[in-house]
């Protein structure tokens, strides 16, 4: 029972942990937690797999060296990782395609996963019985994810934790298995060892990682892991490796606040969504009414110069606005660019109508946007421009430094005259940004020069929390910073989006047909239902991304509601009577086309709430199906070894494929709705398939 909750415990910390490692370093879209999780359950499927031909009869001695080998492993990965980009002379702060991070992610997590699979099948073989083994797993994930999120990354670095769970292993050997204790002690003190000095060598190698600046400290936060270093006496903080504050961004602080509060009444009320110091000092020298919206603490604690202390508030932006009856003459939103979700939610049409309620009848919502000739750059203006003109009738684009977009509800608030605008201008003392600077700005000629990159066609994507453009054009410009030869991949993919959708329809159906063949049906269902209710899981993350922005620190905690559903369904599937089991395996699976139904008009509606509730029943329904076809089909003990190895590698590879499927191909060119409508068919696949079963004879019938 200890080896099977360990099971569950070290996976979920495990995949948390060089999970968060992956994001922090590759500054990768959130879609890569879809890419993640496919690779890692890839690596568990070959390994039970691999399972069926090693360690006959000698279980426990493999257990045994599986846990010794993680105990090794998983600090030596988290290095790994730590050193990647530097091996492959990767520069500091920009976004990593996804061929880096493919490359990255498989070399992690395929030794480990594959050690993990078998793992599993040898630990089923050793209790007799896959579904307690299964029950103890989804025990182990969900402590471990509680563990892992509220006091794991609360206290320790990822170092660590690494080193941490390599003691449990080398413990747990330890405790268990009587041989080697000599081996086993002194792995245990060298482990311990490395544990309590690891503050001073990871000091050394966070320096040693940050070429060209002086590391100065790092802290985990709720959006990423936040790093503090010095160049030339100058600050700038990164959030997993991207810039996030400079205290050098005083001319690119006039802009953002000076444009728009032009246009506006002396001392406007101003709502400011992620700020810095300077960006602050500039408001102030208007005379404006601040309020800086600040979601993470740690911000503060680990740069506490970025904010006035006295003008924020610790709140996201978009439940500030939904909670607060307050209305602002100006809205800022100061964000980086909208290429992963976490930015993203900031830019949609449904933010665009939030905002808009929250401003007064003159005011103005201000945003900021790149430049450039990169067409994915271009795209992602012609999608922000088009998205705004949905929401607010007029909508005015200054370029300076960066592509400034103003939004209004009255069509006359620009109508200013030029020397209204000077007198106004000069008033605030700009340094850098001054008239002549404006002046040329909103020249005519350049203003039509302008207009016409960034105009908008009727095929042009509305950005919207169901669709957001950040998925597939963070993908390609990622892909374009170091090698632009992929890109041509991603827009053949998106030439023949509707045909690819027909294919899988296609196989679909195909597979439908099989289920007449005995030895397939069941691992058929078992592959289907793990693949939707993985699809599932991994839209329900997504969204909790775009609703909550905490995905990065909450993430353990709702896979682990999800492996708790599947350990209460694997448990419940356990304690059925031989006879009740096929009619609660159809009714499982009736339950599962429900849920996928109630679920896709929630997600076309827009309206999905309790998402941590919806994960739990993704699981229970994953594991119920799950236990009740091992049930049916392992009628004697002798059949078990098999059971085990096969309808495990069936319910992995459907995990498999959904992440992998959502991920690249659905969710970045089909957005959600059209998504969760697939999913749903695929769920009808297996309720027809259920009347076809109902026909075939099992051992366990």
């Amino acid at each position: 029972m200890l080896i099977s909750l360990f099971y569950g415990f070290f996976n979920i910390c495990f995949q948390s942990l060089i999970i968060r490692e992956l994001i922090a370093q590759f500054t990768s879209n959130e879609l890569g937690y879809g890419i993640f999780i496919a690779f890692w359950l890839m690596s568990n499927a070959l390994g039970s797999i691999l399972s069926r031909f090693l360690f006959i009869n000698k279980e426990e001695r493999g257990l045994q060296i599986i846990l010794l080998l993680l105990a090794v492993l998983t600090p030596a990965l988290i290095l790994w990782l730590k050193f990647f980009k530097f091996f492959l002379n990767i520069p500091i702060g920009i976004l990593m395609p996804n061929t880096i991070v493919f490359v990255a992610t498989l070399s992690v997590f395929l030794p480990v996963g594959l050690l993990t699979g078998i793992f599993f099948s040898l630990q089923s073989r050793s209790l007799k019985d896959i579904n307690i083994n299964y029950l103890y797993e989804g025990l182990g994930f969900a402590a471990g994810g509680l563990i892992f999120s509220f006091i794991f990354i609360s206290f320790f670095d990822s170092l660590q934790i690494g080193l941490i769970l390599a003691l449990i292993s080398i413990l747990l050997v330890l405790f268990y298995y009587k041989k080697m204790k000599a081996l086993l002690v002194v792995m245990a003190l060298v482990a311990g060892a490395l544990l309590f000095t690891s503050p001073l060598w990871e000091a050394k190698i966070n320096s040693f990682l940050w070429p060209g600046y002086q590391f100065v400290k790092s802290k985990e936060a709720i959006s990423g892991r936040l790093t503090l270093v010095k160049k030339n006496n100058l600050s700038t903080l990164f959030l997993n490796n991207a810039p996030y504050a400079y205290s050098y961004d005083k001319a690119y602080s006039e802009e953002t606040a000076y444009i728009p509060l032009m246009y506006l009444p002396p001392k406007p009320k101003v709502l400011v969504i992620g700020g810095s110091r300077n960006l602050f000092k500039e408001l102030t020298k208007a005379h404006a009414d601040i309020t800086i919206l600040q979601p993470d603490r740690s911000v503060l604690r680990l740069y506490p110069s970025v904010v006035d202390l006295t003008r924020f508030k610790i709140a996201d932006g978009r439940n500030f606005l939904r909670k607060t009856r307050q209305k602002f003459d100006c809205i800022i939103i100061n964000m980086p660019p909208p290429f992963n979700v976490m930015s993203n939610r900031f830019y949609t049409k449904e933010f665009f109508l939030l905002a808009k309620m929250h401003l007064q009848d003159d005011g103005i919502m201000a945003l900021q946007l790149p430049i450039g000739e990169n067409a994915q750059v271009l795209d992602l203006n012609k999608s922000i421009n088009k998205t705004l003109h949905s929401v607010y009738p007029v909508v005015k684009a200054v370029r300076v430094s960066a592509l400034h977009y103003l939004s209004a509800k009255d069509p006359a608030l620009f109508d200013t005259p030029d020397d209204y605008l000077n007198k106004k201008l000069s008033s605030f003392d700009p340094e850098f940004f001054n008239y002549s600077v404006l002046a040329s700005a909103l020249d005519p000629l350049n203003q039509k020069i302008l207009w016409e990159s960034i105009s908008y066609s009727r095929t042009t994507w509305n950005n919207s929390d169901q669709r957001p453009v950040c998925y597939y054009l963070g993908l390609t410009y990622a892909q374009t910073l170091l090698n632009s030869s992929l890109v041509g991949v991603f827009d053949y993919v998106k030439k023949n989006n509707f045909w690819l959708l027909l294919l899988i329809l296609a196989m679909i159906v195909f597979s439908t047909l099989l289920t007449k063949y005995k030895e397939l049906s069941l691992p058929l269902v078992i592959f289907f239902q793990s693949l939707v209710m993985v699809a599932w899981e991994i839209l329900l993350i997504q969204y909790y991304q775009i609703e909550y922005g905490e995905l990065y620190h909450h993430f353990p905690v709702l896979i682990g509601l999800f492996m708790l559903g599947l350990s209460a369904g694997a448990w419940w599937a356990n304690k059925q009577e031989a006879g009740e089991q096929i009619k609660m395996f159809r009714y499982v699976i009736i339950a599962s086309a429900a849920y996928s139904v109630l679920l896709a008009l929630l997600v076309t509606f827009n309206f999905l709430i309790l998402i941590p509730l919806w994960l739990l029943i993704a699981g229970l329904l994953t594991g119920s199906c799950f236990g009740l076809s091992v049930k049916m089909a392992a009628a004697s003990e002798d059949n078990i070894k098999k059971v085990s190895a096969n309808y495990y590698a069936a319910d992995l590879l459907g995990g498999v494929l959904a992440p992998l499927v959502l991920s690249t191909f659905l969710i970045p060119l089909n957005g959600f709705v059209l998504t969760a409508v697939l999913l749903l068919v695929v769920t009808m696949r297996n309720v027809i398939a259920l009347f076809l079963l109902k026909y075939l004879s099992f051992k366990g019938k």
